[in-house]
């Protein structure tokens, strides 16, 4: 759930309407499914100033990384330093723009601000190939209207299921229905027996046939026996 609670300066914030693709919520959103979402949160500050950010979440996955940007600021002299607040070996580099401009390549960004508003994003490469960008609002001239960098509810929405290498069963027999997200599956394996290319799709990507052997346990719900399961399957994969 997405709430301005979860904001450190939480209390200058009188209310966020969140934009989630096409959904909007007022106060808080909720996150059901595992996915990549772009979130977009319009800030209502206790004097009925409003600020704007946009940020990509990806909820449900494993991630190289799980830091948001850090700063520190003098609100008295402007200066800033900005960094992230974990960094490891499967970040190659980072490139720091202010209001959407280049500033510098490196670990840290040093800076000094003019009294207003001014938006800090990292664009960040990782040793995979994949980038990905993180953005913050800072006030320079009232701090306290500041917006965190809000991918750090990456690691604080739960109740999703992690969907890395894993299926979810759903089976309907004589009118029962059994699913594996209510069964214990921590054992369970998924062997894959063959896997060949099979063409692009419409949207130009590779997918590839897989065949594949599954060992699990289902559940009905209310019910309290696990009832283990094993099938073969054939299923495709995009490879981006």
């Amino acid at each position: 759930m997405l709430h301005k609670s979860y904001f450190s300066n939480t209390s200058e914030i009188q209310t966020i309407n969140w934009t989630i693709g096409n959904n909007q919520f007022q106060g808080s959103a909720p996150i059901y499914e595992p996915g990549k979402y772009m979130v977009c949160a319009e800030i209502t500050f206790t004097d009925n100033s409003i600020k704007n950010l946009c940020n990509e979440l990806i909820i449900g996955y494993n991630r190289n990384e799980t830091g948001k940007i850090e700063t520190d600021f003098m609100q008295t002299t402007g200066a800033l330093t900005a960094y992230l607040d974990q960094v490891n070996s499967s970040i190659t580099a980072i490139q720091w723009f202010i209001d959407g401009n280049y500033f510098s390549s490196s670990d840290t960004l040093t800076s000094v601000l003019s009294p207003t508003s001014h938006e800090i994003k990292a664009k960040i490469q990782y040793s995979n190939g994949v980038y990905r960008e993180k953005t913050m609002v800072i006030d320079a001239y009232n701090s306290s209207h500041t917006i965190e960098d809000f991918t750090f509810f990456e690691s604080i929405v739960s109740g999703i299921i992690p969907q890395d290498y894993n299926i979810r069963i759903k089976l309907h027999q004589d009118g029962v229905v059994y699913e594996s997200t209510l069964a214990n599956n921590n054992n369970s394996t998924i062997l894959i027996t063959d896997l060949n290319y099979y063409g692009k799709n419409p949207n130009g990507f590779d997918v590839y046939k897989i065949n594949a052997t599954v060992n699990c346990k289902v559940k009905e719900n209310g019910g309290s026996a696990e009832i283990p399961l094993q099938f073969t399957t054939i299923f495709g994969i995009e490879i981006k």
